[in-house]
């Protein structure tokens, strides 16, 4: 949520004081509420990234948790 406010901040100013739109486009991962070893911790965020990219310019996704893994928190209001 924070990585998705950075990401509204900087298109915007890049859009106003360049008179470019710079788009992100985030996977977010979280260790250890999505994946309990600290090594799967960016194979979630990057299968994360790769699923919205695919979506289109300028978004954002959280990873799900690996399937050895389970999530910390209720995913269904992500």
């Amino acid at each position: 949520v924070r990585a998705d406010r950075i990401r509204r901040m900087v298109e915007v100013k890049s859009a106003t004081e360049f008179g470019h739109r710079i788009s992100f486009s985030f996977g977010i991962s979280e260790y250890p509420s999505l994946v309990t070893a600290a090594e799967d911790l960016h194979r979630s965020a990057n299968e994360a990234l790769k699923f919205i990219q695919a979506k289109g310019p300028s978004k954002m996704a959280l990873g799900k948790p690996l399937a050895k893994d389970r999530a910390h928190f209720d995913l269904s209001s992500v």
